[in-house]
């Protein structure tokens, strides 16, 4: 899996439209991993903690120059923030990122954040980067967390598998919604639609798991009524 570029774009385009309106946006990356992964030729996930360390350190470099220079054309500045759950347990190191970002939504500029892949182990790690997501919308009291999956949102059954698979367009968050998600993630990524629920269980904002296409963006700051809502 390499970086997708059009992805990338498609963000961009968004993220100018909502920083013309007034509304700063945090972006919440994953991709290191598999960016180094394609890097050295790597197929497989490997399980090895070190093996992943290394691959996150040869990745970050490509995908953190895939969004300087993507999101340069369309006239936005962009800053990399990387983090592990021990600098959001610890007050002074949280209150630093808190002013950090603060300071770079007064410069105009999008954080992007990623978990610290590279130093990162075990017993600190956030798990993925939707918990890490909904950690950091707490934190910066965010009006809102945006999910950006490969599907429309969740469905009552996998639409994968199910032709018949129905799109839940609102539900509250602490429903049981688990019989409805899978925890599959892809051989490179983790996670899976359980994590979405359970990050949107974290956030204390509204949260919208949607689809990733050319409007999403606009379409929730216009306040239609797209992908899946919990509240």
């Amino acid at each position: 899996l390499d970086i997708d570029i059009k992805i990338i774009h498609i963000l961009a385009t968004q993220i100018k439209f909502l920083k013309d309106n007034n509304i700063d946006v945090i972006l919440v990356s994953s991709g290191a991993i598999a960016s180094g992964m394609v890097a050295i030729g790597l197929k497989i996930k490997p399980a090895n903690i070190h093996k992943l360390q290394a691959l996150a350190s040869i990745g970050q470099m490509d995908l953190v120059h895939s969004y300087q220079k993507i999101f340069k054309e369309s006239k936005l500045q962009t800053s990399q923030i990387l983090l592990t759950n021990e600098d959001l347990k610890d007050a002074r190191r949280s209150n630093n990122i808190t002013s950090t970002i603060q300071e770079l939504f007064n410069l105009n500029v999008i954080p992007v954040v990623n978990e610290n892949d590279t130093i990162s182990f075990d017993e600190i790690k956030f798990g993925d980067n939707d918990n890490l997501a909904a950690l950091l919308s707490n934190l910066l009291d965010c009006d809102k967390l945006i999910i950006l999956t490969d599907q429309q949102g969740l469905f009552d059954k996998n639409p994968s598998k199910y032709k018949d698979a129905k799109l839940i367009n609102e539900a509250d968050k602490d429903s049981n919604l688990e019989k409805f998600a899978t925890t599959e993630g892809s051989k490179v990524g983790t996670g899976g639609m359980l994590s979405k629920i359970l990050s949107a269980r974290v956030a204390k904002c509204v949260t919208h798991i949607v689809g990733i296409d050319n409007n999403i963006l606009k379409d929730i700051f216009n306040n239609n009524f797209v992908g899946t809502t919990l509240k």
